[in-house]
């Protein structure tokens, strides 16, 4: 895993950004999110992927991640962003191994605060 910043502040590559980290790319490399709706851009990161020999497992909230992740590689966990003054602002994605978030990449390095969803990139 290489840790790399967002370049992309509004509405954001923070997505593109952990995949880049967790498969040790450029972020270039990755498929920008920002240039598509939530469906298109799902679509393409299961080809990308799968070019890679790899494909993502999704959970939601209903499932513990915690338990779900201990022998598992990097994954992006999703959720609520601390906002200024401690409220919450956007949703965001950092990476995540062992139940804990290990980078975060806006450039304030903010975290999560609280893990709402992950995806995990398997082979």
């Amino acid at each position: 895993m290489i840790r790399l910043t967002q370049t992309i502040l509004d509405p954001g590559n923070c997505l593109q950004t952990c995949v880049a980290c967790i498969l040790d790319l450029a972020i270039d490399d990755v498929p920008a999110q920002v240039a598509m709706n939530s469906l298109a851009y799902l679509l393409e990161l299961r080809h990308f992927l799968r070019a890679r020999d790899l494909r993502v497992v999704m959970t939601g909230p209903q499932i513990d991640w915690r338990t779900y992740t201990m022998a598992l590689p990097e994954y992006v966990a999703f959720g609520p962003m601390a906002g200024p003054m401690g409220g919450v602002a956007d949703e965001h994605c950092c990476v995540g191994r062992s139940g804990e978030i290990i980078w975060d990449p806006y450039p304030t390095r903010p975290k999560l605060q609280k893990v709402e969803s992950m995806w995990m990139f398997l082979p």
